[in-house]
């Protein structure tokens, strides 16, 4: 099979059903979907949660937990013990709407990173990071770039001024990234940290 006809293949097996309408919120579902070839091959898509994907999320969200403990305030061993339910409401709850949106990769149909954002209570204009993780054999092949973006084009769409993430003060290379990507250490009194251990990064959806 050629290389377009295989991408043309693998798009159509990524065919998304129109969501359900749900008042103000269809207008916001924005799928975000981004397929890219790699060389060799390879077919990567980013795309947002879609509302029937709690095994999904429950899945990768555990291979983020078991694989790095380190980098999330949550651990395997509790989110071993959610329920079922909590699961499928935290997947819905980011698959609609423009408050928070869960954005997940897939290289060749298996889920490879994840990453969230979600509005702050106070601060209706600025979104905290969460669950960011790629896959350890995925890392430095462009994933995580991918997922930023694709975060940041929904986060444009969505009246987002400022995205913030708290990374653990000793995970260097997550630090190294975000600064890569654009963004600044911040810790000033507007984000303020809940976690000394914790290190604050600030980053304008849109740059001057």
């Amino acid at each position: 099979m050629g290389r377009f006809a295989f991408r043309a293949a693998w798009l159509r097996a990524f065919s998304i059903p129109s969501p359900p309408r749900r008042g103000a919120f269809a207008n916001r579902w924005a799928l975000s979907v981004k397929p890219i070839l790699y060389e060799g091959g390879g077919l990567i898509i980013t795309r947002r949660i879609q509302p029937d994907e709690a095994d999904l999320f429950k899945r990768i969200r555990l291979a983020a937990l078991q694989n790095a403990p380190y980098a999330f305030s949550s651990t395997y061993d509790s989110a071993l013990r959610r329920t079922a339910e909590s699961w499928r409401e935290q997947a819905e709850s980011t698959a609609f709407g423009n408050d928070r949106a869960t954005f997940i990769t897939f290289s060749n149909n298996e889920p490879v990173g994840i990453a969230a954002l979600y509005r702050l209570d106070n601060q209706a204009d600025v979104g905290e990071m969460l669950q960011v993780w790629v896959a350890p054999e995925q890392r430095g092949t462009g994933v995580a770039w991918d997922l930023m973006n694709a975060l940041f084009t929904w986060a444009d769409g969505n009246n987002f001024r400022t995205v913030i993430a708290k990374v653990t003060n000793g995970n260097a290379r997550a630090i190294k990234f975000y600064i890569k990507y654009g963004f600044s250490i911040g810790g000033t009194d507007e984000y303020s940290q809940q976690n000394v251990d914790d290190v604050t990064l600030v980053k304008e959806v849109k740059q001057e």
